[in-house]
Order: structure tokens, then C-alpha cells, then sequence
């Protein structure tokens, strides 16, 4: 990460609290979530307009196998100004019988400055749940008050199926994401083409149609964005299918788009699967900290562990200097060494630290003790 890159830094302060009336209370300790997670909302100025615009890792009505579903938006400056403030997006999800009961929730975060200007486009990331079968809705909201809140939350529905029933797969060969700046094309060098094949996972051969469609039009004519794949034996891939894109010359920077890949059986139409790629105009270096639950301790007992989780919510793979700071004299220390390992777009690493609470003893010095109300300040910067 560049130090210089203000955008691309994420800062947590953790604040733990010593609540203390006899020697062998528990102290109970937690962490604070990032500033605007309790879901407050600003205002500004006439002209600021910030949308939801799609879903990229989903589709409306689109049947995605069960297990963890990593749910990824595109947000738009719509307005006709700039905008340089960060951003929450929260994702809710419930199921088609429970509209009314959420079955789980998370907040996301969009740096100030990512979305500067009017045009620009980003997306958000969130970890997902781990979904069984079933129908579910989707419903993503953006914590802010602006001059146009119809747009400032996007719902769709999903289906999830048990994995040995999806038929058929999609498998994203080449690169899932590039950045390509306008004027360019995965032609040109220093890029690559998108590819794909299509898995048999049935008992019997099959003949698939695909389709592949672009969100801003930036296919090249050229390429095979409809046919046939023929006589795929189960247990066996397609050879693989391979496509270009060309951004186009006045293409807004920091834009981007999402290239849908659909399979579906010939001879039935129920059968299908869904993929895709993304193509970003612009390098955008981002990361967020996300804050571990609170915990109970003993003083001086075992040392208290937190796991932090530090994602990449840019479009390039990175590395992340980390930093603890510790405002008390409570002992405190990283387990995991000062960098994180390189986190691929969209993904996230676990980072724990370390903090003992000294036994109760009176006899020391009074900004040395730990006595009810203390308060700790501890903060995980990756940058």
C-alpha cells in the first residue's frame, strides 16, 4: 500500500473497557465498530447524489450453489458534484417465507474520495453468509441521506440449491477481474483475454448454450458472445471459450463493468448457471479493518486474543503494513508479525493481537493500578 494513498488506508480504534468492583470480577472487554456502523446518516449539500446501481455477484432470480455467498455491489457518483466522504453500505438478507425476520446483516465501507467525482464508479464487498437452500432476498442500503434516496437501495431475490444438484458449473479460467485503462483492450499488451469453460457435473452428455453479456457494451464485436458447446461428458470441462474487451476512449476513470457469463442446458431451460468478471478503468487502492466481538477476561489471568479481519476492498492485490497502538500500560503485542500476507481483491486476512490485564494490586503506583472505570484505547492501523 502507498503510504501516500489516503483513500487506501484503514484505521479501527478498539476501546477496552475494565469494569472492576472486587479482585475477582470479570473485566469485560470489546471493541467499538467503525464510525457510522450504528447506522447514522449525514447531509449534504444540493447536488450530492451517491446510488446503488447492481448487484455484480448476483442476479435477480439467478440460482447460485449453497455455502458462503460473497456479495459484491457497483456504487455511482449520479450527482453533479463532488463527493469526498466515505461511504456505509449495509447488506441485510432474509429468506422468501421470513421476509420480516433478518436472517444476516453486515456493513461495508467505501473510502472518502473513491467516489470523488460525478460519474465515478466503485464497488463494495461484504463476506457474505453461509447459505443453505432456499429462497432468499437480498437488500443493500446506503447509509447516507442525499438529494435522491430512491436510489440508495437496491433488492433482489436469489435461489440457493444444494451443491450436488447444480448440473452444470462455469469455470472462470483467465483473470477474474483487470484493470484496463480507456482506450485500451485485453488485446494489447501487458493484458489478457477473459475465459471460461463449462463443467458437466450430471451422469449423462449434454450440449450447453452461453451467453455473454456486458453491462457498459465493452465486448468486442468479434467476439463469440453466443453459441453452442456440444456432447460435454459428465465429469468433463468444455474447452475453454475466450473473450475481449476494448474501454473505450472517453470512458469516465474509476468506472467500471461486469461481464455475465449464463450457461444453460439445450433441452432444458432450468438448468443454468451464472459467472463473471469485472473490468476497472482505474487502480483503486482501499482496505478496511473490521472490528473482532467482545470478549470477558480475568485480571491476571490468560491473555485476551482478538482477531481483527483487514480487506482488500480495492481492485488490486496488495500487502498491508500493520500497526498497534496501545495508550495504556496494559501489555499488548501483534501474533502475526507487521504484514499481512498479499490480499487479493475483494478478500481478507485475520490479524490477531494480544492483550494482557495486570492482576489487582493496590500498592502500586496510582496511574499503574486497575481499578473500576479504566479505560484502555487500543487501535490496529493497516495501511
Amino acid at each position: 500500500m502507498r503510504s501516500e494513498d489516503l483513500a487506501g488506508r484503514a484505521l479501527l480504534q478498539m476501546i477496552l473497557f475494565i469494569l472492576l468492583t472486587l479482585p475477582a470480577t470479570n473485566v469485560i472487554m470489546g471493541g467499538n465498530p467503525p464510525t457510522g456502523a450504528e447506522g447514522t446518516f449525514s447531509l449534504r449539500s444540493p447536488g450530492a447524489d451517491v446510488a446503488v446501481t447492481s448487484f455484480l455477484s448476483h442476479s435477480d432470480g439467478g440460482t447460485y450453489p449453497e455455502g458462503r455467498q460473497n456479495v459484491i455491489i457497483s456504487l455511482k457518483n449520479t450527482g453533479n458534484e463532488t463527493f469526498n466522504t466515505t461511504v456505509y453500505v449495509s447488506l441485510t438478507v432474509h429468506t422468501t417465507t421470513d421476509p420480516l425476520n433478518t436472517t444476516y446483516s453486515e456493513l461495508a465501507m467505501v473510502p472518502a474520495g473513491t467516489l470523488l467525482f460525478p460519474g465515478n464508479e466503485t464497488r463494495a464487498t461484504f463476506v457474505g453468509w453461509n447459505a443453505t437452500p432456499g429462497w432468499y432476498i437480498l437488500n443493500v442500503t446506503i447509509q447516507y441521506s442525499d438529494d435522491n434516496l430512491t436510489n440508495n437501495t437496491l433488492k433482489i431475490t436469489v435461489h440457493i440449491v444444494a451443491r450436488a444438484s447444480m448440473l452444470i458449473e462455469i469455470n472462470i479460467e483467465g483473470p477474474r477481474e483487470q484493470v484496463i485503462p480507456p482506450g485500451s483492450s485485453t488485446l494489447d499488451p501487458g493484458f489478457l483475454p477473459f475465459s471460461f469453460s463449462v463443467r458437466n457435473r450430471g451422469e449423462s452428455p449434454i450440449n450447453v448454450t452461453y451467453t455473454i453479456t456486458s453491462s457498459h457494451g465493452w465486448l468486442i464485436p468479434v467476439n463469440p458472445i453466443q453459441g453452442t458447446l456440444v456432447n460435454i461428458t459428465p465429469g468433463t470441462s468444455s474447452t475453454p471459450i475466450y473473450f475481449n474487451v476494448k474501454v473505450p476512449e472517453d470512458a469516465l476513470t474509476s468506472s467500471l463493468d461486469r461481464i455475465n457469463i449464463t450457461a444453460v442446458k439445450e433441452d432444458n431451460s432450468s438448468v443454468r448457471a451464472e459467472e463473471y468478471v469485472l473490468v476497472f478503468t482505474q487502480e483503486i487502492y482501499s482496505v478496511e479493518v473490521v472490528a473482532p466481538p467482545m470478549m470477558e477476561g480475568v485480571p491476571g489471568g490468560p491473555p485476551l486474543i482478538y482477531t481483527f479481519r483487514v480487506r482488500n476492498t480495492g481492485n488490486i492485490p496488495d500487502k498491508y503494513h500493520l500497526t498497534l497502538f496501545n495508550q495504556s500500560w496494559w501489555p499488548a503485542s501483534l501474533l502475526d508479525g507487521e504484514y499481512t500476507s498479499t490480499v487479493a481483491p475483494g478478500e481478507e486476512v485475520y490479524v490477531r493481537a494480544m492483550i494482557r490485564i495486570p492482576p489487582l494490586i493496590y500498592d502500586r503506583r496510582v496511574e499503574m493500578r486497575t481499578f473500576y472505570g479504566a479505560i484502555g484505547l487500543l487501535t490496529l492501523r493497516a495501511e
